[in-house]
């Protein structure tokens, strides 16, 4: 097989880039997505692979990649260490460099962890480092975290923007769903959102 995983892929083609990886799986995780990793958190170009678990807290497996190919041993964040029980890694993507620190970052999502499933997203800007950032909306049932996006630098301001999705949020109507994107800004972004999209 080969490495190179087309994003939005079939479940099938993420089963057989897993295998080619040689993802090492714990307790009974599932791989549910596959993302180019961009330069995330001063790696070369890799991949992030979010890995939600069926029955466990659920883990994110990150592979650099060198002119020899990917890393053979992941870098991996565990949802246990930041609190969550279930989901963590359902969501994985490149943020951009969010924080003008000259390196991309890398966001998580886990949208049933927390009290009653309300979700929430981690930015990471350092591995061996907890997250930088955290957001939750302390609604029950939001699921904020099943989406997150980097959207690039759409504040004009020089510094990567990016998104958090909570599908069952009340946005515009009882559990619409809602957007909630961030600014980038030189530090630690806001936990305040700029912008709501429902």
């Amino acid at each position: 097989g080969s490495n190179a995983f087309p994003p939005g892929g079939t479940a099938a083609q993420i089963s057989n880039a897993a295998q080619d990886l040689k993802v090492p799986l714990i307790n009974d995780e599932s791989i549910e997505e596959i993302v180019s990793a961009g330069t995330v958190l001063n790696t070369s170009e890799g991949l992030a692979i979010g890995a939600p678990g069926k029955a466990s807290a659920g883990s994110v497996y990150l592979y650099s990649s060198s002119s020899s190919g990917l890393s053979a041993v992941p870098v991996t964040i565990r949802g246990s260490a930041v609190g969550c029980s279930s989901s963590f890694g359902r969501a994985v993507a490149s943020a951009g460099n969010v924080n003008s620190s000259g390196r991309d970052d890398l966001l998580v999502g886990a949208p049933l962890c927390g009290t009653n499933s309300e979700g929430r997203a981690f930015l990471y800007t350092s591995f061996g480092s907890p997250p930088t950032w955290i957001f939750e909306t302390n609604e029950d049932k939001a699921n904020v975290g099943a989406a997150v996006a980097g959207l690039g630098d759409v504040s004009g301001d020089g510094i990567a923007d990016f998104a958090v999705g909570g599908t069952a949020a009340d946005g515009g109507a009882l559990d619409s769903g809602q957007v909630y994107v961030f600014f980038g800004r030189s530090g630690v972004p806001s936990l305040t959102p700029a912008d709501f999209l429902w």
